[in-house]
């Protein structure tokens, strides 16, 4: 890849995150347990300031994680054919992607997106 093409993908990226920062940080931060505390009018006694903080449960951890407990790749189809399909997957085993794929789910169910790279050890064929 040209150096100039990386650059510009590289500056394109960094403005999208840089306008999707605030909403990606409310997500992690309620994900965190660190969430606004719930409405209430102006004006509510003391006990009812009270109530809003115990009110606060991070069940979005509980929900992001369920379906990520039961995803799990044992295969993977490139569209090139079954012997590329074996490398890639060999490849992907060699860098721990099987105990590893837990991390990208839950990126995936938090963020709406997720990203892993790996590639094939050149000094060693088999991995």
């Amino acid at each position: 890849m040209d150096i100039n093409v990386a650059k510009d993908r590289l500056a394109r990226a960094e403005h999208e995150l840089a306008q999707k920062r605030a909403k990606l940080q409310e997500r992690e931060d309620y994900d965190r347990g660190k969430q606004k505390l719930p409405y209430a009018p102006d004006g509510v006694n003391e006990e009812y300031q009270d109530l809003r903080v115990q009110s606060i449960a991070n069940y979005f951890t509980i929900a992001k994680s369920a379906p990520v407990q039961r995803l799990r790749a044992d295969s993977i189809r490139t569209g090139r054919g079954d012997e590329v399909d074996k490398k890639v997957w060999q490849a992907l085993q060699a860098n721990k992607f099987d105990s590893r794929q837990s991390m990208i789910y839950g990126s995936m169910m938090l963020h709406g997106r997720a990203l892993a790279s790996c590639w094939p050890n050149l000094k060693d064929r088999d991995k």
